[in-house]
């Protein structure tokens, strides 16, 4: 649990809203407190459309190590990762490490909104698409629409379609303006994309706000959070075991799990100046050892 919470706070979310984000809704991990007040619950409008940013990112096609595939040809297939013994997953864990994302935006690949689930029986046309199921599970969730949720982050209210609104990408507003009646009627999963990332995070503010505060409560609102230094009745982790946690990453996790030989530090950004590839014997394993012995002493 202290190792995904972690990466999570360390790795993962950092790039998603930015440190400016980690520093605003105070989730940077510098301390943490327990508040029993705090409903850790996950938020509907983060399940049902700000979290779901990631469908935005993702390629058509996978360019596993040697072994590139098309996402839609693959839904009903798991060769790609369990050919050769079930080790081709090996494969794609590390192409992924080194392809990037797409961007943060309104558009999705044809493979996620024209052959989502599809298999080799599926007729021509039939498969599923992401974007209208994020944007219908909205609307049966009953969430409110993106002027609401600009609202609700102090964010400048929407005047009309008419007018292009500040942090907004203007070949999106113009798609938007195409398929809207009001600004009152825009999905905030159509809103949120449609925003221009933040200075150093891969999403605007508007989502930013929803999974920033998320997070904050999923951290305050968790009495076994590993990091707290405050709050009734914590148990953190202290000492040796919390030391270990604060040298873990994704990618020597992934190095110890697999048969993977090398590997990026940071498999979370691409491959450059900040950024390379190392044996695996040189990403910092678990020292179980140092917990045990100061458990036993």
């Amino acid at each position: 649990m202290a190792e995904i919470q972690w990466i999570t706070f360390k790795e993962f979310l950092p790039l998603v809203i930015g440190k400016s984000g980690m520093e605003q809704y105070d989730i940077n991990l510098d301390a943490s407190k327990y508040d029993p007040q705090t409903d850790p619950g996950i938020i509907n409008s983060f399940a049902t459309a700000a979290f779901r940013f990631g469908h935005s990112l993702v390629q058509s096609i996978f360019k596993g190590k040697n072994q590139p595939w098309k996402l839609g040809e693959f839904y009903g297939n798991a060769s790609f990762a369990t050919d050769n013994n079930g080790e081709n997953f090996t494969n794609e864990l590390v192409g992924l490490s080194k392809q990037p994302c797409q961007n943060a935006d309104v558009h999705i690949t044809n493979e996620m909104t024209h052959f989502l689930f599809c298999n080799e029986k599926t007729e021509g046309g039939g498969g599923h698409d992401i974007a209208a199921i994020n944007i219908q599970r909205g609307r049966d969730h009953g969430i409110p629409g993106y002027q609401e949720f600009r609202r609700l982050c102090g964010l400048e209210e929407l005047e009309s379609l008419e007018i292009t609104p500040e942090g907004v990408d203007p070949a999106s507003w113009r798609k938007i303006q195409s398929v809207y009646g009001s600004v009152d009627e825009i999905d905030l999963f159509v809103g949120g994309l449609a925003e221009l990332p933040t200075q150093d995070g891969l999403i605007g503010p508007t989502f930013s706000c929803i999974i920033g505060r998320q997070f904050k409560a999923l951290m305050e609102g968790d009495r076994f959070f590993f990091h707290h230094t405050d709050g009734p009745g914590i148990r953190p982790l202290t000492g040796s075991a919390l030391e270990e946690i604060k040298q873990r990453s994704l990618a020597s996790i992934i190095c110890e799990s697999t048969s993977i030989s090398v590997l990026a530090k940071h498999v979370f950004i691409q491959i450059g100046r900040d950024n390379e590839i190392v044996p695996c014997n040189q990403h910092i394993p678990l020292n179980l050892e140092n917990i045990i012995n100061e458990i036993i002493t």
